[in-house]
């Protein structure tokens, strides 16, 4: 199980929360620049998304699925990986966030209801297997 920590302290903006976010979980927006990004709930669901499926065999790959090869290696790069270099599941720990939530309960709630969405795929028992184990904890 991979450790991480948000601190919440800094963040002020929606812009800042994603890219700070994306530059911490290792997401598809990290690097990205800060002047060329117009964030969006929707597009942060999706790369926060990213990250919580396991990565893919590529050798096992169908004849199907070698065309999206190239596709499927570049999700495998993203997020946070393990001493295998592979990723695994998580345990995210935010610090600050209630205090943060008290100055910004918009974008707090937003987050909050934004990284929690993943939670529905659980429900679907064809696809569980295929997803990591990730904890969200707040300590604040």
């Amino acid at each position: 199980m991979i450790k991480v920590t948000l601190d919440f302290k800094n963040i002020e903006t929606k812009k800042q929360l994603i890219l700070y976010v994306g530059d911490v979980l290792n997401l598809s927006t990290k690097g990205i620049n800060p002047n060329k990004l117009n964030p969006s709930w929707d597009s942060f669901r999706d790369h926060f998304e990213e990250i919580v499926w396991k990565e893919y065999d590529l050798k096992k790959l169908n004849k199907e699925d070698l065309q999206d090869i190239e596709y499927l290696k570049g999700l495998n790069r993203l997020g946070l990986k393990n001493e295998f270099g592979i990723r695994d599941d998580l345990e995210i720990k935010l610090i600050n966030f209630y205090i943060f939530k008290n100055k910004y309960p918009k974008i707090a709630t937003d987050f909050w209801e934004t990284i929690n969405e993943f939670k529905s795929l659980y429900n679907d028992c064809e696809i569980k297997e295929e997803l990591l184990n990730i904890s969200i904890i707040i300590s604040s």
